[in-house]
């Protein structure tokens, strides 16, 4: 999911381990995301998800459910 036009970005500069690296750009390498940036918001917004309350209720429904 691309950020809209509208939206303005904000650069941030963040320390990796290099085996996380070797993955994310693996992932690009793949297809799976166009770049590093891509990849790097999506996992931010599945951890942002993850602790509202909506994500919270999403992993408790997993594991009442078959919800893949």
């Amino acid at each position: 999911m691309s950020p809209r036009p509208s939206q303005r970005m904000q650069v941030i500069c963040i320390l990796l381990p290099r085996d996380m690296v070797k993955m994310l750009d693996d992932l690009v390498k793949h297809g799976k995301y166009k770049n590093r940036s891509e990849a790097i918001r999506e996992g931010i917004r599945l951890l942002l998800l993850y602790h509202t309350d909506m994500g919270k209720l999403y992993v408790k429904m997993r594991k009442y459910a078959m919800i893949c």
